[in-house]
């Protein structure tokens, strides 16, 4: 079966049998344009009819929150907007969705909106139908937020499933939020972005906490932006309209741009407005950015670059300290990337992302951005030198998310007790330092790499176990004989955000608390501990000593 073809495919190319070889295959292929059916042979062209009138009012019922009971004016506008809709599902669910809990002054508005004239000249036949109420949705948005995150979507590859993080960070970058005094304020922004566009029938939701667009809606949402959002692929057709010098592109997402085309590609159109800038990258040789790639983006906020090959390729980035002065958002994937001091020159940089990419060591330059608060490193190499020695002198960073990467073991007794003993002392909102482990996004705070206290100072390690949801700890070098008191005090939080516990082959550790010398009454600890793992405790004798 091939769903959403959208043009003439040759079935031998795929792998399909065909024609006197076909040895019986059938080949069921769906598409919204017929004549694509008819091109590729299809004996029985089956038309999926649009929805009968009962069915369609029962659908603008359902997504408007109304019942059977409903007063004869508000069903006779409702019934109104639905014939407008064309019986189609897409613009019913979408505009019955805006129409939901509203007056019928609304109602008004929405069919009189249907029933205007609107320019439509460049708008594709097929979309027709469903432009008004999908416009109409879009431009009775109360969120201007909302409404920047539902074009933004639009940008990437049609049926892509994307992170709320990622779209997260990228909407930080872009600006959306302006300046917020804390991530976790736009955290709780883009949930209820993600929730309102979801129940408009604009979003759809996808597993692991990722959105999508429906196909039409991207198409509809690409016509709102009205060229600001350009998604390419970088055939000749789509190179030639990119050239169009009066387009001022704010958002654009390159799939396949060629390492030849890297001097070129900033000429083919009027960068001067772009802010966000996606590129995936056909290589598989080493990539030189020049300087000039970036000369005109001078308002750009958020890079995304990235190839699609299997292995990680060496990435030369040539960055004057003019090009990307207003980068707010840096994210990097699958590179070999050396020496990353050059990042230093990124005065507005405030998050950082590496994937799956390798450096010779994190610099101490990065201690000069003034601006970062959230560090990201997944899956990355880091060729010498403790990481953590750098991540403790970033004062200012918010968030922190060090996952699966490797790095050098530190080699002396007397390399841990420095480090053990540093005056630094990070305060982070959200962190996942973790090893061979999921990350979870409904978890703020995690810590489960093995070896966490031999690789931070006693104050930060102490600091992270504290705030801890997810907490496992394994081969504690340390002479702590339990958590509490002698890591977590015992006023204060009382380790009460711990969720999951797991402790291994900490050889000195007595108990989990000991309040034999707190003399007030003890306070409530672990109180939203659901699973606790304890293997190879040797020492240990009770969770609790002590008065209760």
């Amino acid at each position: 079966m091939l769903d959403d073809v959208w043009e003439p495919i040759s079935f031998e190319e795929i792998g399909i049998p065909s024609g006197e070889n076909h040895n019986n295959c059938k080949v069921l292929l769906t598409s919204r344009n017929v004549s694509v059916c008819n091109s590729m042979g299809c004996p029985r062209p089956i038309q999926l009819g649009l929805l009968s009138d009962q069915d369609a009012w029962i659908l603008f019922r359902k997504h408007a929150g109304v019942d059977d009971v409903l007063p004869k004016n508000f069903q006779d506008k409702g019934q109104e907007i639905t014939n407008e809709c064309k019986n189609l599902p897409v613009a019913i669910a979408a505009i019955a969705s805006t129409l939901n809990d509203r007056p019928l002054e609304e109602w008004d508005a929405a069919l009189t909106a249907l029933r205007n004239p609107m320019p439509m000249l460049d708008v594709d036949e097929n979309l027709r139908n469903i432009y008004k109420s999908l416009r109409y949705s879009y431009e009775n948005m109360k969120s201007e937020i909302a409404k920047r995150f539902f074009l933004l979507l639009s940008v990437f590859p049609a049926d892509t499933e994307v992170p709320i993080e990622l779209l997260t960070i990228f909407g930080i970058g872009a600006g959306f939020f302006g300046e917020v005094d804390k991530y976790s304020e736009a955290r709780s922004q883009v949930l209820s972005v993600k929730n309102k566009l979801i129940n408009s029938c604009l979003w759809l939701d996808a597993e692991d906490n990722r959105v999508k667009l429906h196909d039409l809606i991207r198409d509809v949402a690409l016509l709102i932006a009205n060229g600001d959002i350009q998604f390419i692929s970088l055939s000749e057709k789509k190179r030639k309209a990119l050239a169009n010098k009066e387009m001022r592109i704010q958002y654009l997402c390159c799939e396949d741009l060629q390492v030849g085309d890297m001097e070129s590609f900033p000429s083919w159109f009027d960068g001067s407005k772009l802010e966000f800038l996606l590129i995936s990258m056909e290589a598989s040789d080493p990539v030189e950015v020049p300087n000039t790639f970036f000369e005109k983006m001078t308002r750009l906020g958020v890079l995304y670059l990235s190839h699609n090959d299997t292995s990680k390729l060496p990435l030369t980035l040539s960055i004057s300290d003019k090009s990307l002065s207003n980068i707010r958002t840096l994210v990097l994937g699958d590179w070999e990337l050396g020496d990353i001091s050059f990042l230093v020159i990124l005065p507005s940089l405030e998050i950082l992302s590496l994937c799956r990419c390798s450096i010779r060591k994190l610099p101490i330059a990065i201690t000069k951005l003034e601006k970062l608060r959230l560090l990201e490193m997944v899956y990355c190499e880091i060729e010498r030198e403790n990481p953590f020695e750098v991540i403790e002198k970033c004062l200012q960073l918010e968030e922190l998310y060090f996952v699966d990467n490797e790095f050098p073991i530190l080699d002396t007794t007397d390399e841990v007790e420095a480090i053990h003993h540093q005056n630094t002392f990070l305060t982070l909102n959200r962190y996942c330092l973790q090893k061979n482990g999921e990350v979870r996004d409904s978890i703020s705070k995690a810590v489960c790499p093995p070896n966490i206290e031999a690789l931070v100072s006693e104050a930060t390690f102490k600091h992270l176990v504290q705030g801890a949801e997810i907490l496992q700890l394994g081969r504690i070098e340390r002479e702590w004989r339990n958590l509490i008191p002698e890591i977590v005090p015992m006023e204060g939080n009382g380790m009460n955000d711990l969720i999951e516990l797991s402790l291994g082959s900490c050889s000195k550790v007595q108990c989990l608390v000991n309040t034999k010398h707190h003399y007030s009454a003890a306070p409530n600890v672990f109180s939203k501990l659901v699973a606790l793992d304890l293997v190879n405790m040797d020492s240990l004798e009770e969770l609790c000593i002590g008065p209760n």
